[in-house]
């Protein structure tokens, strides 16, 4: 079983706290809080990235998906949820992968996206 059939096969919330207590403290960010779940308006995980410039505010959006692209919408609600937490930088973090129109925005947004492959 590969990485991605694993974490698809975790429950929604549990892969976000795969993602919040396992996955972003090994790529370096610090003062990590899951706050998903069922209506998380758009931020299941907010963490501080310390990097060249300085610390960043994130949120991440995590969407465990098998068959199914996140689209832009997703990417658009977690960029308004970035300014209303005062977080400078986002990410979107799947399971499986990105629509084009999801892709071309996040790029205009400023929305770094995660997919599947990338997880593996």
């Amino acid at each position: 079983m590969s990485v991605v059939d694993y974490l698809s096969k975790m429950p929604p919330q549990e892969f976000e706290k795969f993602v919040a207590t396992v996955l972003l403290p090994k790529l370096g960010f610090k003062d990590v809080k899951w706050v998903g779940g069922p209506s998380d308006r758009g931020a299941d995980v907010l963490a501080k990235l310390e990097e060249i410039d300085g610390i960043h505010s994130y949120v991440i959006q995590v969407k465990r998906y098998t068959n199914t692209k996140v689209g832009e919408q997703t990417v658009m609600l977690l960029h308004s949820t970035m300014q209303a937490l005062n977080c400078d930088r986002g990410i979107v973090i799947t399971t499986s992968d990105f629509t084009v129109d999801a892709v071309e925005v996040a790029k205009k947004l400023g929305v770094r996206l995660i997919n599947g492959l990338q997880l593996a």
